[in-house]
């Protein structure tokens, strides 16, 4: 993420040149969990007033890469002027999903070469807490060969707060890791923290 806030910065901040990105956001705010549609939104500056996309815009998903390419047109006018473009991707996969956006102007378009921007979008997977009977049940997302998770406890919330790492291990169950604690030694927050790659 630090990547693209440094890219924005520069694109808003240098000269600006027809058919180039002015700004990209995404939604939600992080952190973004796997029940959730990341949506990115991107601002185009063409030629041509008022700004227009020539075709539909193109998404292309292979794993965890999104490659997106938006085509907009140009017209008789040389004043620049913006248009945006809201892309759903969905729902992402646990782990760090990339995305490229390229502007693809038209095959008659002789002003200089044409934009591409990238990044990482981090989805973290959605902790589901049930009661089953006299117990708790603790369900997320498995991952595979991506990043893997543990559960950790705390008493209090805030600055207060000492987050321990649960001493019961996870299983797999279906499409989830699954951990169960007795009722009475489960009372307390949870939340899930990415275990660090070994090397």
């Amino acid at each position: 993420m630090k990547f693209l806030m440094i890219l924005l910065i520069f694109l808003t901040t240098s000269n600006l040149l027809a058919f180039s990105i002015g700004e990209v956001k995404i939604q939600p705010t992080y952190p973004i969990t796997d029940d959730q549609d990341v949506v990115i939104s991107v601002q185009i500056i063409t030629a041509a007033r008022p700004a227009f996309l020539r075709k539909p815009t193109e998404i292309v998903r292979d794993r965890n890469m999104s490659t997106i390419t938006i085509y907009p047109d140009m017209g008789t006018s040389s004043t620049l002027s913006y248009t945006n473009e809201t892309i759903n991707l969905g729902r992402l996969g646990v782990g760090t999903n990339l995305f490229v956006i390229k502007l693809q102007p038209p095959d008659d378009y002789v002003g200089g070469p044409f934009q591409i921007v990238g990044g990482n979008i981090m989805i973290y997977p959605k902790l589901r807490i049930r009661k089953i009977k006299d117990m708790i049940e603790f369900r997320w997302p498995a991952t595979g060969a991506g990043p893997s998770f543990y559960l950790e406890s705390s008493n209090e919330l805030g600055e207060k707060a000492n987050w321990k790492i649960t001493i019961q291990s996870a299983h797999e169950s279906g499409p989830d890791e699954l951990m169960t604690l007795p009722a009475t030694a489960a009372q307390g927050y949870y939340r899930l923290r990415q275990r660090e790659p070994f090397f």
